[in-house]
């Protein structure tokens, strides 16, 4: 029996930092990141999650534990024990070198709520404004490769009402992106429960935050983003640095 062979190379994990809300806009983190991570698939399997699973064996001696970046930087939950400053150095050092060797690309958009807001008022959507500029970058990082293959981009679940929206927004978007877009790839969204554990959605939650903290603190944007910056995507054509993330407006 033959395996289908209608699938992309890569596959994409997003997820979100942020409330994409704009009748609450919270001072200290006023917009919303979105983040794309894109694997080759074969290095994923082969790679990335036997990476994830040893570092959560070699901390935790189990694999249940989900990598979430806000109990991680809080120092919460099963990451309690990070509370000792040289074993979370050892962890975040573990982690860093991870995103740092592993083969991926990072494409992210940050939405300035603030701003979005005193410009198009409450009812405009930054959920939908990241998605759309993710998605045309997505497209020009395939690129022709592609032709008419079917690439997932899996996103975490934030329950029925919400995935909904997201998925609304996401037709909306990728309508959009795909005029006059290169290829013909099908880009496929897909939601997951965070409790399956994916090490791609792990490693999206773990970029979406420093991506925005240049906008957000912009003379210390942290360790964190040291480590994302390397990997976010160049242009395709040009190899110019900063393609991969775009902020709005």
């Amino acid at each position: 029996m033959m395996l289908p062979d209608g699938f992309s190379d890569y596959i994409a994990y997003a997820d979100e930092s942020g409330d994409p809300s704009l009748k609450h806009i919270d001072d200290n983190f006023p917009v919303f990141s979105l983040a794309f991570c894109i694997f080759p698939i074969e290095s994923y399997v082969e790679e990335v999650v036997p990476a994830v699973q040893r570092l959560k064996f070699d901390f935790f001696g189990h694999d249940q534990v989900i990598l979430h970046a806000n109990e991680i930087r809080r120092r919460s939950g099963p990451f309690r024990i990070l509370r000792d400053d040289s074993l979370n150095d050892l962890f975040m050092s573990r982690v860093s070198s991870i995103i740092q060797e592993i083969d991926i690309a990072i494409i992210g958009s940050v939405v300035r709520k603030d701003v979005l807001a005193e410009q198009s008022g409450e009812d405009a959507d930054p959920y939908e404004i990241a998605m759309r500029s993710c998605l045309m970058r997505l497209r020009q990082f395939l690129g022709d490769s592609e032709q008419r293959k079917t690439m997932r981009i899996i996103a975490e679940s934030r329950g029925r009402k919400e995935d909904v929206m997201a998925h609304d927004a996401f037709v909306q978007a990728e309508a959009e992106a795909s005029r006059g877009a290169s290829g013909s790839a099908r880009l496929d969204l897909i939601f997951a429960d965070k409790k399956v554990s994916s090490a791609g959605l792990q490693i999206a939650d773990l970029c979406a935050r420093p991506l925005a903290m240049p906008i957000v603190q912009p003379d210390q944007p942290g360790r964190a983003f040291d480590v994302v910056r390397s990997r976010i995507a160049r242009h395709p054509v040009s190899g110019a640095t900063g393609w991969g993330v775009e902020v709005l407006p």
